[in-house]
Formats: C-alpha cells, sequence, structure tokens
C-alpha cells in the first residue's frame, strides 16, 4: 500500500547533522518528517565519542584560549590533501561558533572544552597543541525520553562514561562502584548518546517524532525541482 504524508521539511537520518537540521527547522516553525532507515536513532554518532570539533567556540573565551579563523583554516587544509572546498569550509569555521551557542540555547547541552585534548595533528600548521576546539558534551540524562530511550544506538559497555572517563580523554576507562551505579539509576549516558539525547527530547517536546525502519528509496522531481521523497516503512 502506498499512502502521502505532507511536511515542509523532510530530513533523512538521525545522526547528530540530521538531528540539527530537522530541530533547526522546527524551531523556524516548519512541519518536519524525520526519517531514519535504522531501528534505532543517532546513527554513527550514537555510539561515537561525541566530540564536536569546533574553532572560535564561546568557551575558549572563557577559558583565555586564543584561536583565530586563519589558523583554523590553515589547520583544515592542511589535513585535506588539496581536496578540500575553501567556501565549505569557511561556511563551517565562520558558522561554529553560533551554532554551538544556538544548541545550549534550545536543547539541554552545556558543552565544556576537553582539558590537555590536542588536535589530533597539533603539530600541522594551525593546530592548537593544548586543545580548545574539542567540546564535551557530558551527561545527559535519558530518564526523560521515555520509552525512546531505548531506541538510540549506544555501546552498551561505555554508554555511562564520558570522553573524560575514557583513556581518549584522559582517564582510566572505568568507574568506582558509586558512581557507575548513580549513572545506570539515572540513565546518565556520555559520549556520543550525550551529544544526540539532548537534541532528541527538544525535537519530542516540539512534537517532531521520528519514524525508524524508514529507508529512503527515491526522489521525486517535478519540473525540474525536488518535491518529495519516496520513502519504504518496515518493509
Amino acid at each position: 500500500m502506498e499512502s502521502s504524508i505532507e511536511h515542509d521539511v523532510v530530513v533523512l537520518g538521525s545522526g547528530a547533522a540530521g538531528l540539527v537540521a530537522a530541530l533547526a527547522a522546527a524551531l523556524d516553525g516548519a512541519s518536519v518528517g524525520l526519517y531514519e532507515k535504522a531501528a534505532l536513532l543517532g546513527g554513527s554518532t550514537g555510539i561515537s565519542g561525541g566530540v564536536p570539533w569546533v574553532p572560535l567556540n564561546h568557551h575558549q573565551d572563557e577559558a583565555g584560549i586564543v584561536d583565530s579563523r586563519e589558523d583554523a583554516l590553515a589547520y583544515l587544509d592542511s589535513l585535506s590533501l588539496d581536496r578540500m572546498d575553501p567556501v565549505l569550509a569557511e561556511a563551517f569555521v565562520d558558522n561554529g561558533r553560533e551554532t554551538i551557542a544556538w544548541l545550549e540555547e534550545n536543547t539541554e547541552l552545556a558543552f565544556t572544552l576537553l582539558p590537555r585534548y590536542p588536535d589530533y595533528h597539533p603539530e600541522n600548521p594551525g593546530g592548537l597543541p593544548d586543545g580548545g576546539r574539542s567540546l564535551d558534551p557530558g551527561l545527559f540524562s535519558y530518564a526523560t525520553l521515555g520509552p525512546w530511550a531505548e531506541r538510540v544506538s549506544r555501546s552498551r559497555r561505555s554508554a555511562h562514561l564520558m570522553i573524560t572517563d575514557t583513556t581518549l580523554g584522559g582517564g582510566t576507562g572505568y568507574l568506582d562502584d558509586a558512581t557507575l551505579q548513580h549513572r545506570i539509576d539515572h540513565d546518565l549516558r556520555g559520549c556520543g548518546n550525550a551529544l544526540v539525547g539532548p537534541v532528541i527530547k527538544a525535537l519530542l517536546d516540539l512534537g517532531v517524532e521520528p519514524v525508524l525502519d524508514a529507508t529512503a528509496e527515491d526522489l521525486i522531481v517535478e519540473d525540474g525541482r525536488i518535491s518529495g521523497v519516496r520513502i519504504e516503512i518496515d518493509g
């Protein structure tokens, strides 16, 4: 059976990019359809370290870290093997600060700087050896998501760890029994789950309910413009 649903905006995928795009459209007053081909939300973001890399973010100012547009672009260019689109890179660097502040204003995200967390190649032009561009999303309580809490991709073994608890972030990779039990009792999750969880909650609060097991099959083009998408749901 085929049926038709109308949205102002259709978002395909529920990783960080898709979730943030959906939230931006919904907050701007658009009706949004959010479709995820997998059986769980979050995509690869959900099982990632959940650390956005954002030059010139406002948390750098608070910590007295000096950064510049020129250094950020030089660093990106040094990693690109001459394949970087300079216009896209400039858009990223010029708008990242505002995006982080916007996310903190419109969701429960509260980023902090990762202490002593350098750029991956600090020896490259524009690299920051003492860190400042990598942000930690902290912890988020999935108890606030109701039934959607079990519909987000996660690493079962490390779901309750913050990036600073891991060896990558300077920790041991282990929590003491009391801390671990507290996080389990309140379903406090870190890393990628802490990044996507607050955005999912903001979308649900706005009435945007994701559709899972929904695979985009084809774009519908009318008079030279994309007017829709054909999606297979639950087979």
